[in-house]
């Protein structure tokens, strides 16, 4: 997951997740007038998605070269983290969409978990 200072700046991924929104408009007449009058709805989120994790020693990164393989920690199958801002909000599985590669949310996330946030 990349992270920037920029909270303006948009990757593809966030600019497709905000145009497949199913309902942008609606979401935001949901909130209640309160917090809309503050314009609580527009504040951006940055949304990662991780496959895995690996511990790597510094030399093994050393020697990367084109073509290396990194072993991650998760199954082919297992379920996607979704993280907003850091912390662990949902599961999904990679799909295809539009021609481009997407992530369907297949559940959310216990708060009960304790889910690491994601570094």
């Amino acid at each position: 997951m990349s992270t920037t200072d920029e909270t303006t700046d948009t990757s593809p991924s966030e600019t497709a997740l905000a145009a497949t929104d199913p309902a942008p408009s609606s979401a935001a007449a949901d909130l209640p007038l309160r917090r809309q009058a503050f314009g609580m709805h527009r504040i951006p989120v940055r949304v990662g998605v991780e496959l895995g994790r690996a511990s790597l020693k510094l030399s093994d990164l050393m020697a990367f070269r084109d073509g290396t393989i990194v072993q991650l920690d998760e199954d082919i199958d297992a379920p996607l983290a979704l993280y907003a801002n850091g912390t662990l909000f949902a599961h999904g599985e990679i799909v295809e969409h539009e021609g481009g590669l997407a992530v369907k949310v297949t559940g959310l996330a216990d708060p009960q978990d304790g889910a690491e946030p994601a570094a």
